[in-house]
Parts: C-alpha cells; sequence; structure tokens
C-alpha cells in the first residue's frame, strides 16, 4: 500500500502582539476498502 505524509505549516503575521491559546486542526481522511490510515 502507498504511504504519503502531509505536513501544513500556516503563519499569521499581525501589527500588534498577540496572545496564545489552545489550537487544535483535525484532519482525517474517511478509511475504506482502498484507504487505510497508518498512523496519527
Amino acid at each position: 500500500m502507498k504511504r504519503i505524509r502531509i505536513t501544513h505549516r500556516t503563519e499569521y503575521f499581525y501589527r500588534e502582539p498577540v496572545t496564545f491559546g489552545p489550537h487544535r486542526a483535525m484532519m482525517r481522511p474517511r478509511e475504506g476498502h482502498d484507504l487505510r490510515i497508518a498512523s496519527s
């Protein structure tokens, strides 16, 4: 089975300082007869 790795980086720049809070992005493809998730 072919494996792929997806890496994503998003950067934002603001004029004023910002505070950081918890962030979570959850992206997961559907499993099917021809696609299986090896790890997440």
